[in-house]
């Protein structure tokens, strides 16, 4: 048999399976498998693993890379579970009245910050020093924040996006007199000019550096074990890779991967770039729109768990309707059974009647004396669910008439009879968001501001050469690299047109 000289190998890690996959150079499905998640993340990841190893024309020395997809990061936000009780530094001369975290839920906010300090420091808009920043500050603000029981630090400066340098020499203080292993994160990194929302990014983002550096570091290892001496990438956001440290260093980027996953995988079952994708897994159903092959983003700003947060998340409605789902007194209900819709619905002997349950009647899988409940009864629990998904599809596409795509676990329990050229279930649909980690691309961010008051196209210009190198950089093969994003935000009553410039690059990593 021949052997498969390169593959690329896709995990998602969902709310009731973990999901695998190997493609070959081509992005041909070679293979596939889905682990019910009945025992743990790790063991189930591992168990799936060596599932598709099997076969010896699948070699792990062969692997070029590994996509993985995962909502560790959100459920841990939503959870509020394995966070780092973070300290806040402020440089802000200006010594702003607002507290930190005043918009947050009280729950996340008392789990999240455990104090802060502000120091002088900080920038106006044209580079004048608000007032003196001095190491001595520094040093004392982050004695008293580890003396209030802080694991990690939030250094946030104004003005910082423009000018970073006081960030920068606070982190270089501090991990000079501290050590260089204490957990930073700097505001500059992750949003724009507006102080307080920055602030919360930063928060957020040094919170949950915890529950992603242990995660991760154990699947380094266990691939390691495993004969793997592949880089590891994870899924962010906007659909392509960033690297395990940089997901390391920045969860925020990686909170809602898990949904873009399955909208690329989608498209590319389905063979369509513009269409609907509706991907039903076991606890919730996620809608959203696909444009060129790309999850559509929403204009307005994150908020993730009641927190306001300043960064663009893809444009994805998300039901809380599963194949888990329970139905009580021909309702559909908010409650699903998760993961133990194998063990505890009535198509298994148990007792919750779910979708899951439905869908193997209409599809002769049960009979009605098994799950309790008549085929019409059924018909129409079919038809309310699809309706519920059919609203919010049509709030989504705003007036365009697009095709819709089923994929998903739960997409299974949809009867053949609902299916037409307008609602379509791809093969291969269950895996269809590991297949589109699998396929996710390398890409880079500039998100730069520039004057643009003269030389705007040789401004552009130059910067997008600057992306795309350093897309090429990062593994891309250089035919393949190409602008996917590119949006002007001119900022208003500041001088020389001064405009923040946000350009994203993605391309196929060289095989």
């Amino acid at each position: 048999m021949m052997k498969l000289p390169h593959y690329k190998l896709g995990i998602d890690v969902g709310g009731t399976t973990v999901d695998l996959v190997v493609i070959d150079s081509t992005g041909y499905l070679v293979k596939s498998c889905k682990i019910p998640l009945t025992d743990g993340i790790e063991n189930c990841i591992i168990k799936g693993i060596k599932q598709l190893f099997q076969d010896e024309s699948i070699q792990p020395q062969n692997c070029l890379s590994i996509h993985i997809g995962t909502t560790i990061a959100l459920n841990s936000l939503l959870e509020i579970s394995s966070l780092y009780k973070v300290g806040l530094l402020r440089i802000a001369g200006h010594y702003p009245d607002v507290p930190p975290a005043y918009e947050f839920p009280a729950r996340q906010r008392q789990a999240i910050l455990t104090s802060f300090e502000t120091i002088s420091g900080g920038r106006e808009v044209d580079n004048q020093a608000i007032s003196i920043l001095d190491r001595v500050s520094i040093i004392d603000a982050i004695d008293k924040l580890l003396g209030a029981g802080t694991e990690a630090i939030g250094i946030i400066s104004v003005f910082s996006p423009l000018y970073s340098e006081d960030e920068i020499y606070a982190e270089n203080i501090i991990r000079q007199h501290f050590g260089e292993d204490i957990v930073l994160t700097l505001s500059s990194q992750l949003g724009g000019l507006g102080f307080i929302e920055r602030e919360n990014n930063t928060l957020v983002n040094t919170a949950l550096k915890k529950v992603m550096k242990k995660s991760f570091a154990f699947l380094a290892a266990t691939c390691k074990q495993l004969g793997f001496q592949c880089d590891y990438f994870i899924t962010q956001n906007n659909g392509t890779l960033i690297s395990l440290e940089e997901a390391v260093n920045f969860p925020l980027k990686t909170l809602c991967s898990g949904a873009t996953n399955s909208l690329i995988g989608a498209s590319k079952l389905a063979g369509l770039s513009h269409a609907i994708m509706v991907d039903i897994g076991g606890t919730s159903t996620d809608i959203g729109i696909v444009e060129n092959s790309f999850p559509r983003t929403t204009f307005k700003l994150a908020n993730i768990g009641g927190i306001p947060l300043n960064f663009h998340l893809p444009d994805i409605s998300v039901l809380a309707l599963g194949g888990g789902s329970i139905i009580n007194e021909l309702a559909i209900t908010d409650q699903s059974l998760g993961y133990r819709v194998f063990s505890e619905s009535r198509s298994v002997g148990g007792e919750h009647l779910t979708l899951f349950d439905i869908g193997n009647l209409l599809n002769n899988k049960v009979t009605e004396n098994n799950i309790r409940i008549t085929s019409p009864e059924a018909d129409m629990l079919m038809k309310k669910c699809l309706e519920k998904i059919s609203h919010t599809a049509n709030e989504l596409a705003c007036g365009l008439k697009l095709p819709v795509v089923l994929v998903g676990g739960g997409a299974e329990t949809i009867p053949d009879y609902f299916l037409n050229d307008e609602i379509i279930r791809p093969a291969h649909f269950g895996i269809a968001n590991a297949y589109g980690a699998a396929l996710a691309e390398i890409s880079g961010v500039l998100d730069q501001i520039v004057y643009l008051d003269k030389n705007v196209e040789e401004t552009l210009y130059e910067l997008e050469q600057r992306v795309i190198q350093k897309v090429i950089a990062k593994g891309a093969a250089p035919g393949s690299v190409r602008l996917i994003e590119k949006t002007l935000l001119p900022l208003y009553y500041m001088p020389n047109q001064m405009t923040r410039v946000v350009m994203v690059a993605a391309g196929i990593l060289g095989m």
